[in-house]
């Protein structure tokens, strides 16, 4: 057995980032998944809109209470500039980098989430904040709820299913292997031997809603997301070359959940558009996802009445409706070594985040598993 080694257990893009990252720092990696993505968005990560953000983003709003963004505000910016690499390469990995506008129902300078937003965004470069945008872009000010703000920055979009594709070549070309397999049970008690099994002397859970199970992990729940897929060839609008968020959320169930619909409107590679999006506590059935169900139409609607230009398509133009569960977690996204294994190391619990934190945790992740190496070489 090599020094290093790991095997990392789930292949959407924490998982398949992890191994990235371990690969670079010198670790023989194993990645197991009971399913590997195909390109068929039949994989959590496949589905997501990828657009990144600054934290705390609007796929986060589901959370009830309030936690502790130190470390996903690091992990965006190690992303950030990882993703800008990749960019340079955007055929191959997928990564475009494009102006994204958030719109805003509040001034940025009257809450302080929003005045703290505007301080640690104002190291990167493209940032500007100013109501103009919102007549220069188009939206409807009053469609929703009155927008009286927005903020603008140069970020990456990413087409996961490309990415994904990418980020798999690079492993296979570094070493990794690829094993299909589904381990059932709580991990803890299974770490030895799957350590014999794969030859490796570190295990990394980067499961997402698996880890409920595999973690006994109570606090880990999905919420299920729709998303829109329509055409960007200019025919019914002008082509599409900048993404759009709304930070509102329009809650579906008042008093009793976080469940909500709210607007991304995000160009998704060269030829399409993507349109969200809602989160729905306790809805898990990703069957007979069409235009005929409220939501998908909601998010049309919204959509439409949020920037004119979307008006002239109708429920018959959308392309596809796709469907996800996002891998969430109560509590802050675990990244740590297990307290009871320090063999085991958990990476898992990013909602709807993940691809913009991916990078960030994963480094963190190779930290944690030097750790545990520098642990072991002391026995």
């Amino acid at each position: 057995m090599k020094s290093k080694s790991a095997l990392v257990i789930g292949a959407g893009v924490i998982g398949a980032t992890t191994a990235y990252e371990l690969l670079e720092k010198g670790y023989d990696v194993t990645l197991l998944a009971k399913q590997f993505a195909q390109g068929d968005y039949s994989v959590t990560s496949e589905v997501a809109s990828a657009q990144w953000e600054f934290p705390p983003g609007i796929c986060g709003r589901h959370r009830l209470v309030d936690f502790n963004l130190e470390n996903p505000k690091k992990w965006t910016m190690v992303s950030y500039k990882k993703f800008l690499a990749l960019s340079k390469n955007s055929s191959q990995t997928g990564v475009v980098w494009r102006p994204l506008y958030v719109f805003l129902p509040e001034k940025m300078e009257e809450t302080p989430e929003q005045i703290q937003r505007i301080k640690d965004m104002s190291i990167i470069p493209t940032f500007k904040h100013s109501t103009n945008f919102i007549k220069q872009i188009g939206i409807s000010p009053t469609a929703i709820v009155p927008v009286v703000d927005c903020y603008t920055v140069d970020a990456p979009t990413i087409d996961t299913v490309k990415f994904i594709e990418w980020l798999y070549k690079q492993c296979r070309a570094k070493g990794a292997k690829f094993a299909n397999g589904e381990i059932k049970g709580k991990l803890i008690g299974q770490i030895e031997d799957l350590k014999a099994k794969y030859n490796v002397n570190v295990v990394v859970n980067c499961t997402g809603l698996a880890a409920r199970e595999l973690a006994d992990d109570k606090k880990v729940s999905p919420l299920r997301g729709y998303v829109l897929k329509i055409r960007n060839d200019g025919v019914l609008m002008p082509k599409l070359d900048f993404s759009i968020i709304f930070h509102h959320a329009i809650f579906l169930n008042p008093g009793k959940d976080n469940s909500n619909v709210h607007i991304y409107i995000i160009p998704r590679g060269d030829h399409s558009i993507w349109i969200g999006g809602s989160v729905e506590e306790h809805e898990t059935d990703l069957t007979g996802v069409d235009m005929s169900h409220a939501i998908p139409r909601r998010l049309l609607d919204n959509a439409k009445a949020f920037f004119p230009p979307l008006r002239a398509f109708d429920y018959k133009d959308v392309d596809q409706v796709i469907a996800g569960l996002r891998p969430a977690r109560e509590d802050e996204i675990r990244n740590e070594i297990d307290p009871e294994c320090a063999s085991l190391i958990h990476n898992y619990g990013h909602a709807g985040n993940g691809i913009y934190l991916s990078w960030g945790s994963a480094v963190d992740v190779v930290k944690l598993a030097d750790k545990a190496v520098g642990i072991f070489s002391k026995l």
